[in-house]
């Protein structure tokens, strides 16, 4: 356990180690005089230590380049639709937009049903999918249950309200036994949706078809091994920094009412994540004031900064 690189994947390891122990147990190939116990088994391994700067903190920005585009959304809508595994899901589309334009988290939107997403713009936002001891309902993140609100027709051109008065006529899945509880976007088998499957069947191979960025590298595994592993630079939950950008910048909403929908603990929490306090905002407010952006040196082009650094007037 000590061995895993970081302390989140020292706790993963713990989790796999005492289901592992439980399995054997259960299956009668520990004898009950064998005893193993984790509870005070912890991963405590040297932590990195950084210098914080300006917008990082519990409250870090989010830079542009990490908020997909309506144009990333629309391509990775359209992809979900061509790209899958495990069977046809005409609801995939819908959960592309719907997570895009109404902040939903993901954990949430897999318990999303009939009851809580209502056709004239509100959706209820009550409970979410926690995955760690077994599935399960919880309270949403910080425990605030909120409303939150979706447009008829997104950014991308997509008619979110048709879509969403369609996907909300399944009574014939609950007579089925398909979908029992009347979730939106259930799983095969008609439960919840959990977030690997999701990742691995459903965002991944939508994600490379739409060129969605990401890179490839080799990551320490253990006492001198390494695995290799597909980092990406916007995720699913990086929808919903589309969601806050659009509501700010193209509605026009007030930050209060923002914070409101996206389920933030406070507006100085959304301004300081998607508005102000970061490093990322100097090369937009240089740009408003005529300033032309600083290239980098080695460029050789118009515009670069000096030998010093500073921004040059055009």
């Amino acid at each position: 356990m000590n061995l895993a690189p970081t302390e989140s994947e020292g706790r993963n390891v713990r989790r796999a180690a005492r289901s592992l122990v439980g399995a054997l147990r259960q299956g009668d190939y520990l004898l009950e005089s064998q005893v193993i116990d984790l509870g005070t088994v912890w991963w405590h391994g040297a932590r990195d230590t950084t210098v914080v700067e300006q917008g990082d903190g519990p409250a870090e920005y989010v830079p542009r380049n990490q908020r997909p585009t309506h144009d990333q959304v629309r391509a990775l809508r359209e992809a979900m639709t061509t790209r899958r595994r495990r069977g046809r899901k005409e609801w995939r589309a819908l959960a592309v937009e719907l997570a895009a334009y109404s902040g939903v988290r993901r954990g949430e939107l897999a318990v999303l049903d009939d009851a809580t997403v209502h056709t004239d713009g509100r959706i209820r936002v009550q409970w979410r999918l926690e995955t760690i001891g077994g599935p399960r309902l919880a309270l949403p993140k910080g425990n605030k249950r909120r409303w939150t609100t979706y447009p008829q027709i997104t950014p991308t051109g997509f008619p979110l309200a048709a879509a969403i008065e369609r996907r909300l006529a399944i009574e014939h899945e609950r007579a089925a036994g398909t979908n029992p509880n009347g979730l939106l976007f259930p799983s095969e088998r008609g439960t919840w949706l959990l977030g690997g499957n999701f990742h691995r069947d459903v965002f991944e191979p939508a994600a490379l078809a739409a060129d969605w960025p990401f890179r490839d590298g080799l990551k320490p595994w253990g006492e001198g091994k390494t695995r290799r592993q597909r980092t990406w630079s916007l995720t699913w939950h990086s929808l919903r920094h589309t969601f806050v950008t659009w509501q700010l910048e193209d509605v026009g909403q007030p930050t209060s009412r923002v914070a409101t929908l996206a389920g933030h603990e406070s507006a100085e929490f959304t301004l300081r994540r998607y508005v102000s306090g970061a490093k990322d905002d100097i090369a937009d407010s240089l740009a408003a004031l005529g300033w032309e952006p600083a290239l980098s040196p080695a460029t050789g082009a118009s515009g670069a900064t000096d030998v010093s650094g500073r921004y040059m007037s055009g």
